[in-house]
């Protein structure tokens, strides 16, 4: 099978780009090298983006293929004149003889190619993969404000989980935090309370939990994650003491409970 290389240029997150892209390149038998450069809005990234292409072009000896979605002209034109791969611009092929046919302008903006009626839903979840991105991994902390919920893991490249957290705490009080981490540890959950966060899942958690855990945090409820749930309570019911508890259970529902926390079945049990 065939092997090319497929550069999505766009000055947005290059969704729509990609999303056309590859279903044009679905009708052929090859194994595309998929290479992203988003946020491409500037006549130096583009300049940047032209090298990157033409480098390839030349390691590979065959033209890279390219798909753009970008509305602004100057970014284009460096691309259109300096790049030596086989360009398919979107708006160039598919949006300008439109504005000829139907005598009109477009709108010439990114995340205008769903139907009129859902360019507003579409437009707000392009606007919200941005802003996640701008500030994956904490490379940003400015302009919070404006997010509904934001997920942390404990283990982050330039500062901590709970380092983030309390300068979180001290700059959007109101802002609602989600631990997502591998840290298992009861002590890293009850640090992670304690430094305001309002939820704490592990990374295993199935999507139908992650999503729950965000409405229920949105909604201002804490959260801890059924698998982490489950152990507390296990290791809880490890140390019940029979006859500290006799005046609320008798010694055999004591005594159940302690089979339950074993892992015992119901069968086994009676």
């Amino acid at each position: 099978m065939t092997t090319r290389s497929v550069f999505f240029v766009s000055d947005g997150t290059g969704i729509t780009a990609e999303t056309f892209g590859n279903a044009v390149l679905a009708q052929f038998e090859i194994k595309p090298r998929h290479i992203r450069l988003p946020f491409t809005d500037t006549v130096d990234k583009a300049h940047q983006a032209v090298r990157q292409i033409n480098h390839t072009a030349e390691i590979e000896g065959r033209r890279p293929i390219v798909f753009t979605t970008l509305a602004n002209m100057d970014v284009l034109e460096v691309i259109e004149t300096g790049c030596k791969g086989m360009l398919l611009d979107m708006f160039g092929t598919f949006v300008r003889p439109l504005e000829i046919e139907l005598a009109m302008k477009s709108n010439h903006r990114i995340g205008r190619f769903s139907d009129v009626s859902k360019s507003k839903e579409y437009n707000d979840r392009i606007a919200a993969i941005d802003f996640s991105l701008q500030h994956d991994d904490g490379q940003s902390n400015r302009d919070l404000q404006g997010a509904d919920v934001i997920l942390v893991d404990i283990s982050m490249p330039e500062m901590s989980g709970m380092e983030l957290l309390t300068e979180l705490r001290t700059n959007y009080p109101q802002l609602k935090v989600i631990i997502l981490t591998m840290a298992d540890k009861e002590e890293s959950l009850r640090m992670a309370f304690d430094h305001g966060a309002m939820a704490y899942l592990l990374k295993n958690v199935t999507f139908n939990e992650l999503l729950f855990t965000i409405k229920h945090v949105i909604a201002g409820h804490k959260f801890i994650c059924s698998e982490l749930g489950i152990k507390m309570l296990a290791k809880s019911a490890t140390k019940i003491d029979p006859e500290a508890i006799s005046v609320r259970l008798t010694s055999r529902e004591a005594e159940i409970l302690q089979f339950i926390s074993e892992g015992y079945t119901n069968q086994e049990i009676a």
